[in-house]
């Protein structure tokens, strides 16, 4: 089962981590949301948990009118000094059960590695308000591999260690996400793919990355040193050229609500 409470106030602090080292989304899942779900440039957008705006920018670039929905002030500003310039694209201050939106005002409703942070059954509602007819919602997550090399593994591994409520919480959602996705759809059919996004990061990268997710220790933390140096560790032991492998794949699912 998925997060059923408001945990945006866990990013406070690391807007800049997450804006300048979460990893972005392929271009092919844009390419695949044409095939498989009309997506068109004409078509109005509500990014749901907007965050930096990493997801909101993937849409404006294929010509998309966004609302860039966030209740985190720290994200919304970083996204809003990056993406102003867009004329497509308009922040707004609210959450996904409470979007603040017109009532069947989108085309999509998309949530980008947001999704398990909202009631289900809230937000369920609240899609269906702000839907056109025949509109779709879309949910994505950039999924970490985490026994696909020696280095993902070690990864895996200071994470357990560092990562507060990771291992208790966060891990064994992350694992939920099929269930939470057919419970979210109810008996309505949707699609799936599933993207490879690999990506090549330096050192900086890596501790920033770790450090954007909100169960990670930020500095002032008596974990925070400790992590950063196994990080180091993990980093030396693997990279060539200064660079390493992250390993993800993009999950993306798409479909109607009834």
């Amino acid at each position: 089962m998925l997060a059923s409470f408001d945990g945006s106030a866990r990013f406070t602090g690391r807007a800049g981590y997450y804006a300048q080292n979460r990893p972005g989304y392929p271009a092919e899942v844009i390419n695949w949301l044409k095939r498989e779900a009309g997506l068109k440039p004409s078509s109005i957008v509500a990014d749901v948990g907007s965050g930096t705006g990493i997801s909101s920018q993937l849409f404006l670039q294929n010509g998309n009118f966004v609302f860039a929905i966030e209740p985190n002030s720290d994200m919304r500003k970083v996204a809003e000094a990056a993406l102003e310039s867009h004329a497509g694209f308009r922040s707004i201050q609210g959450k996904a059960e409470a979007t603040t939106l017109p009532s069947s005002s989108v085309d999509f409703v998309v949530c980008a590695q947001a999704f398990h942070w909202f009631d289900i059954e809230a937000s369920r509602i609240e899609f269906l308000r702000i839907l056109k007819q025949y509109g779709s919602v879309v949910l994505m997550w950039n999924k970490r591999r985490d026994d696909s090399s020696s280095f993902m593994r070690g990864y895996e591994e200071i994470l357990r260690q560092y990562g507060g409520d990771y291992e208790t919480r966060w891990r064994k959602q992350r694992g939920g996400i099929e269930e939470s996705v057919r419970r979210f759809f109810q008996s309505t059919p949707f699609r799936a793919v599933s993207i490879e996004n690999l990506q090549k990061i330096d050192l900086s990268r890596l501790k920033h990355g770790f450090l954007s997710a909100s169960y990670a220790p930020l500095p002032g933390d008596p974990a925070h040193e400790s992590a950063v140096i196994r990080l180091e560790s993990l980093f030396e032991r693997y990279a060539n050229a200064g660079t390493v492998i992250f390993e993800i794949d993009t999950q993306v699912y798409v479909g109607r609500l009834q």
